[in-house]
């Protein structure tokens, strides 16, 4: 504060220390013999002009270094936004990075598949159950139908994901293996014993196989696939592997087999619509025997 006072009064301050220099030397001109006062009155003056230079030299330098900070702040903060707009470029280009390789890993994967296919994403659905069914954005318009099989590729496991229910020009309902409701013809890879396979809904992450021989020689880890039986699936696409069996004393089949699916629903972002018009002749056969 005294700084800025001195700052501010300078110019008082140094007026009145001209005026004592010069009531001295109108007082040492007057009268020789007051020489001793002359040197008196310098001797006292020189220290106060001193004091008085200083102080004025470190109020100049005071706000000097006041407009030098305000100059780093105003840079600092444009560097500080330059950097935003750097690092929201970059977040950009590894997003744009991250779509490419995403696409170009879809491409690859439609051409390992044996069948025309439709690629769609999931546009819609229940956060609170992967299990229920869900809405792609692709519909008639791109030759989807009601009972077209869905499946899609998670790393390297191509699998079944379930099947069109519904179906409107730009949009489709998809019921995954998972949900009440889906049944499938499933046969066991290496041993061939064929059966049924359907979703329990829920949250349950398991299916189960039905009617598969007890004389079976099932074990932990068996794959599970697609029969080719019920008019809608292909044969060979990948379903689930086996995670629980109970025998029975009595009676043909098994009691309960797990199945846990090769797809993990929490994870599905995209999905293939293979564009295979259901044998509605078999569906409805399986329909009449109780099946569907």
């Amino acid at each position: 504060m005294w700084l800025t006072f001195l700052y501010q009064y300078k110019q008082y301050l140094l007026l009145g220390f001209y005026v004592l220099i010069s009531i001295a030397f109108m007082i040492a001109k007057s009268d020789k013999v007051n020489i001793n006062i002359k040197s008196a009155a310098i001797t006292i003056i020189s220290p106060l002009q001193k004091v008085v230079n200083d102080i004025s030299n470190a109020s100049e330098n005071f706000w000097n270094s006041i407009e030098e900070l305000k100059k780093v702040k105003k840079e600092l903060i444009r560097t500080r936004e330059e950097l935003e707009r750097l690092k929201e470029a970059s977040i950009e280009i590894e997003e744009l990075k991250k779509e490419n390789e995403r696409l170009r890993y879809i491409l690859e994967n439609q051409k390992k598949i044996n069948f025309k296919t439709v690629y769609a994403e999931i546009i819609a659905r229940d956060p609170s159950n992967y299990y229920s069914s869900f809405m792609i954005n692709k519909g008639k318009n791109y030759g989807i139908e009601i009972n077209m099989p869905v499946i899609t590729y998670q790393g390297n496991q191509k699998g079944v994901v379930g099947k069109i229910i519904e179906v409107a020009p730009n949009s489709s309902k998809v019921l995954p293996i998972t949900g009440v409701g889906s049944f499938i013809g499933a046969m066991l890879m290496d041993l061939r014993y064929a059966g049924i396979i359907k979703g329990v809904g829920k949250t349950a992450d398991y299916l189960v196989l039905e009617y598969i021989n007890k004389e079976a020689p099932i074990n932990f880890g068996d794959l599970v696939v697609t029969s080719g039986q019920g008019g809608i699936f292909p044969k060979g696409l990948k379903i689930g592997r086996i995670i629980g069996f109970k025998k029975v004393k009595y009676g043909m089949f098994y009691k309960e087999i797990k199945v846990k699916p090769i797809i993990d629903f929490s994870q599905l972002e995209d999905v293939y619509v293979i564009l295979k018009s259901p044998d509605e002749k078999i569906i409805d056969f399986f329909r009449e025997n109780s099946v569907y």
